[in-house]
């Protein structure tokens, strides 16, 4: 008993050093960036030596690769619920916009970093990062094609159509600032309505809801 209680201590303690050198990681690779940062200088931030850095990431790109599967997997979390609720195809299409925008700016750093360094990952990592952005883009696809076939958007382009809608989310990142006149909400609000009005089609714009929380606009 006293041996497992130890080792489940030991387990909860290399996670935690192991999520702190993620953290350390992530700040210096946004002030450095990815390329110009050396695991010395996590380790000298950290107080560490690079041994034990070592110890618990094999290399740098390990942690390049450990920042996209936490972001990717951040994001399919708050999502995938989406997908199975009982809202229509265009309140679902707004919870996904909305919920990509709150994840994207309460995680910044993080998702801004994954973004900019895919291609700096090995053929293997990348893989699996690519086939976990397949399947939150096919979330995307489901919804609108859900919403084609029940009269509520044009007959769109899927692909064409996911892409462009996911490329005007992820640019926030080049121009959104904290200090800036836009909160969270506003830019959630603007986004969930403006990126899906000229989907829907000319009979249904009257009667759809494009307010947040499915309230009709007024």
């Amino acid at each position: 008993m006293i041996g497992m209680v130890l080792m489940n201590f030991r387990e909860e303690r290399a996670e935690k050093r192991k999520q702190d050198i993620l953290k350390t990681a992530i700040k210096i690779f946004k002030e450095k960036g990815y390329n110009d940062t050396t695991i010395e200088e996590i380790a000298n931030e950290m107080r560490y030596t690079k041994g034990s850095i070592y110890y618990y990431i094999p290399t740098k790109e390990y942690l390049l690769f450990e920042c996209h599967e936490i972001a990717m997997n951040m994001i399919l979390e708050k999502t995938r619920p989406i997908i199975n609720s009982e809202l229509s195809p265009l309140e679902k299409l707004q919870e996904l916009v909305r919920k990509h925008i709150d994840v994207l700016i309460d995680e910044m750093s993080l998702l801004t970093m994954a973004l900019q360094h895919e291609f700096d990952l090995e053929p293997e990592h990348r893989q699996q990062i690519i086939e976990m952005r397949n399947e939150y883009e096919d979330l995307y696809a489901q919804v609108l094609e859900e919403g084609v076939a029940a009269g509520i958007f044009k007959d769109i382009n899927l692909s064409l159509t996911k892409l462009a809608i996911l490329g005007a989310l992820n640019w926030i990142p080049h121009w959104y600032s904290k200090s800036g006149p836009f909160d969270k909400r506003q830019i959630a609000d603007f986004f969930s309505e403006y990126q899906i009005a000229p989907l829907l089609k000319d009979s249904q714009i009257n009667n759809a809801s494009l307010s947040p929380k499915g309230e009709k606009k007024r």
